[in-house]
């Protein structure tokens, strides 16, 4: 094998194991940390922006259609907490292997293997509160716009369908089949509306060379002998209900709590699937 075959190889495999011996950044590779700034600044607007949009989008129809009203009216002591997740984990697994077969003993074979793997998981969680008063102020903006350079997300490329959740829910409001919350206490306080939406895109690649001596093959194709993976899992939680200047209250808080909880536990469960 001449100098070059052999090189290539060899450099492949120390990029791929380097996934997992360090943090990983947020951002696609090859870009640096700007690119990561503006990878989570463009998902923070783009989230707020169809949240506002929604409810701007509301009230406006209120305007035209008088069914809407006493809804909105209701919505104008409610608050919206809003949970961004941004989880990135990369691993990489090496599987060495050799048979040694001396000439001498032909009938003699000797195997040898080892494994080495290392994970790295970064978790990024930001939290935002917003009165429904305070979304109507800000007017509407554009969604979905993408950073100069070409480092995007999911949570920016798709439209995370949280206006037609929230329109799903005033129908049977305003045919009155269920009563919205209006405050921390009766019967109305179980009523709390909660939207979620995760992503999740795992890639991954290998490699598995083998070398073919005298008296000894290395790596005789058992497996691969260099893998990677990276997954990255973005989740967005969204929980409106009755609240004050500090944030939401009673069953609304509550909710949000245990659906923060809910989150964790799903996220560690599909980090664990996929080793």
């Amino acid at each position: 094998m001449s100098a070059k075959r052999f090189a290539a190889p060899v450099l492949f495999s120390l990029l791929l194991t380097n996934c997992g011996t360090y943090v990983p950044e947020i951002q696609e590779p090859p870009f640096g940390q700007g690119a990561q700034r503006e990878l989570v600044q463009a998902i923070v607007t783009s989230v707020h922006c169809e949240v506002i949009n929604a409810v701007v989008s509301l009230y406006d129809d209120a305007k035209k259609y008088r069914d809407l009203r006493p809804m909105t009216r209701k919505m104008e002591t409610w608050g919206v907490q809003m949970a961004l997740t941004l989880k990135t984990s990369e691993n990489s697994t090496m599987n060495a292997s050799a048979k040694w077969t001396p000439v001498t003993l032909a009938s003699f074979t000797l195997g040898a293997s080892g494994t080495l793997s290392s994970e790295a998981t970064r978790t990024n969680i930001l939290n935002f509160y917003y009165s429904v008063a305070d979304l109507r102020r800000r007017g509407k903006c554009a969604t979905g716009q993408q950073p100069e350079k070409p480092v995007t997300s999911l949570l920016i490329q798709n439209d995370l369908k949280f206006k037609d959740w929230l329109y799903d829910q005033i129908g049977p409001a305003v045919t009155n089949e269920i009563d919205l919350p209006v405050g921390t206490t009766g019967p109305l306080e179980r009523n709390v509306l909660s939207h979620e939406v995760s992503f999740e895109v795992v890639t991954g690649g290998g490699i598995n060379p083998t070398w073919i001596l005298t008296e000894a093959t290395i790596n005789p194709g058992d497996g691969p002998f260099l893998q990677a993976t990276r997954d990255r899992t973005h989740t967005l939680l969204i929980t409106m209900g009755p609240g004050n200047n500090a944030g939401l209250t009673g069953t609304a808080r509550d909710a949000y709590v245990a659906s923060s909880i809910g989150l964790a536990v799903a996220n560690q469960t599909r980090r664990l699937q996929l080793r």
